[in-house]
């Protein structure tokens, strides 16, 4: 007998192997995931606007500085570039001191971090965001779901019974004709003794409204996790302007610590190479936090000034 491998992803193989019993809520590992992560990081990469050479690829920089949490910065073949690295070493505050490179057109090699290379972080822990983009990617298609179902089982209106397979194909068709448009259908009285009616009140478990508030809910959640400010709102139609100035300082607070901890990257990138590197917040971030308004990109795509 054959065996069969299931190809899943990385993910679910640490969830099947740390989860606990009993079984957990698995979230939805599937296209509409992997679409919502996508926005999310695109939100992610308009947080700052950087200062590098021309010949760097501004999309490799900011996608690995965010989703590895670093990038190495060294002299090569092709100039000072930065590059995908991992870590290795070990000084006396439990931090790398070594930068490894694999590169496919540049090969394999090692460098010291503080003689002949170093290290742009995104935040003190050397991690990136991947793990946040997961979980809020995750919250956002189990809505998606949710409403997916629930919209289905709103077609439901009613349920037929009938007594014998030739009744079930009269009431069938019957519906068939109503569905195409048929003014007038007409039955014969023992196919209607026959057949049985249970009517449903579909509107009693209609939630995709409820659901698409908890899915803007996530969204402005997500936001707030990254440094972009939002309303946040509930089910208020108003805020307070304190409610609106502290959810504005609490995004600040988000995203103060990455633009601090790239900064300091990138200083010690010009004054070991003679870089021009920088990093500003995007005015539309510092605006928000200064007068107290915000900017809320919606859980559909939108995005607006409030």
């Amino acid at each position: 007998m054959s065996e069969r491998f299931d190809i899943i992803g990385l993910d679910d193989l640490k969830r099947k192997f740390l989860r606990s019993s009993p079984k957990d809520v698995e979230a939805q590992f599937n296209e509409s995931s992997f679409f919502y992560r996508d926005r999310m990081l695109r939100k992610v990469f308009e947080l700052f606007q950087f200062t590098i050479p021309e010949e760097w690829d501004l999309d490799y920089f900011r996608q690995h500085l965010f989703l590895d949490g670093f990038v190495g910065v060294t002299d090569t073949s092709l100039g000072v570039i930065a590059l995908k690295c991992g870590a290795s070493g070990i000084n006396v505050y439990n931090r790398p001191t070594k930068l490894i490179f694999a590169n496919p057109v540049l090969g394999n090699f090692q460098r010291t971090i503080g003689k002949d290379s170093e290290i742009i972080r995104l935040q003190y822990s050397w991690q990136g965001i991947a793990p946040i983009l997961t979980k809020y990617a995750y919250l956002m298609a189990m809505c998606d779901s949710a409403i997916s179902v629930n919209l289905m089982n709103s077609k439901v209106a009613f349920i037929a019974t009938a007594e014998g397979k030739a009744a079930a194909e009269t009431i069938k068709t019957a519906y068939q004709e109503i569905s195409e448009g048929t003014p007038f259908v007409c039955l014969s009285k023992d196919s209607v003794d026959s057949i049985s009616w249970e009517l449903l009140n579909v509107k009693n478990v209609f939630i995709s409204n409820d659901i698409l508030e908890t899915k803007q809910t996530i969204w402005n959640e997500f936001l707030t996790e990254i440094g972009i400010p939002n309303m946040n709102r509930d089910k208020r139609e108003r805020m307070i302007t304190d409610e609106v100035n502290a959810n504005n300082a609490e995004t600040a607070f988000s995203v103060s610590h990455w633009e601090e901890t790239i900064r300091e990257g990138m200083e010690k990138c010009n004054a070991m190479f003679g870089l021009s590197l920088s990093v500003k917040l995007n005015p539309i971030l510092e605006g928000g936090g200064k007068n107290g308004n915000s900017v809320e990109p919606d859980a559909g795509g939108s995005g607006a000034a409030e």
